[in-house]
């Protein structure tokens, strides 16, 4: 029997985990509903994985969520404090942020990362040396908010204006900072804007995991499941699940164009087996420290 905490479980991963054969003779699953804080980062300062670590830690053996930011930071720094099988929370922080990610990407594997500018915090429109256009995305890749494709100084500096855009990136800067307390890391800078050169070019995912730096991707992914192994690498990620999202243009290079780490089963669609098994069940081996089952 393995014992899983599950960090803010959903009503479809309920309804999902309840779907997967013989589950209760397999694991317990505990559940941390989700929080009643303005913000998460509030959970790490007044004390919250300590509360979760001295109700459960005895008895855990994976933590597994499959919510967005910041609940997979927050899962991953429970999974340090309570398993010996958690991803780096370093490392799944800065593959779920674009400027990171294009950062690291841009220094190993250069002809397949699309150009990009990162406009420090509180930055102007005039730093941008040229080179519109733009699309203008979100340094976090789960925050669901438009990506504005901008042609000029102009129409750039109106989107940096634009008070909500401030607020989420002061939300965000909190947590990372609130985080690099946690881990003992040095606190960044600020979070940047990110500015991408827009792919007109069909798009594809390549969705797998990664076991005790082990990765698997789907054999039939071809050279796009090779670019997501040396991808997964460059990020120092383990102990999750993944998909990562490409840009194929005619004329080029594939290009990487979002990396979306998860401790749960949403790393692939949840009517998208990975190779032949269940997203859940993967997830729940993968969260344990066990080799997932084979399909």
């Amino acid at each position: 029997m393995r014992h899983v905490l599950i960090v803010f479980p959903s009503e479809a991963d309920e309804a999902r985990l309840a779907r997967l054969p013989g589950l209760a003779e397999r694991f317990d699953l505990m559940r941390v509903p989700g929080p009643d804080v303005a913000h998460p980062a509030d959970l790490i300062r007044d004390g919250w994985i300590e509360d979760v670590a001295e109700e459960f830690g005895l008895r855990v053996d994976g933590v597994l969520t499959t919510r967005g930011e910041p609940a997979t930071t927050l899962a991953a720094l429970l999974a340090l404090r309570l398993t010996e099988a958690g991803p780096p929370p370093l490392a799944v922080r800065a593959a779920s942020r674009r400027d990171e990610t294009l950062a690291r990407l841009a220094e190993a594997l250069p002809d397949h990362t699309p150009r990009h500018h990162l406009l420090a915090a509180g930055a102007s429109a005039a730093d941008v040396p040229g080179g519109y256009p733009w699309q203008v995305l979100p340094a976090f890749v789960d925050v669901e908010r438009p990506a504005p494709v901008v042609a000029d100084v102009a129409a750039l500096q109106a989107v940096l204006d634009d008070a909500a855009d401030r607020t989420a990136r002061a939300d965000d800067l909190r947590l990372a900072r609130a985080l690099a307390d946690a881990c003992a890391s040095e606190p960044p800078a600020g979070l940047p804007v990110v500015l991408r050169e827009p792919v007109d070019a069909p798009r594809a995912s390549v969705a797998g995991w990664v076991h005790q730096g082990e990765i698997h991707v789907p054999a039939t992914a071809g050279e796009l499941g090779e670019l997501a192994v040396r991808v997964v690498k460059t990020l120092d990620l383990d102990h999750l699940v993944f998909r990562i999202e490409f840009a194929r243009p005619a004329d080029g290079p594939p290009l990487v164009l979002d990396v979306r780490p998860h401790l749960g089963g949403t790393g692939a669609s949840p009517d998208e087996p990975l190779e032949g098994l269940d997203p859940y069940e993967v997830a729940l081996a993968v969260a344990t420290g066990d080799p997932p089952p084979r399909s």
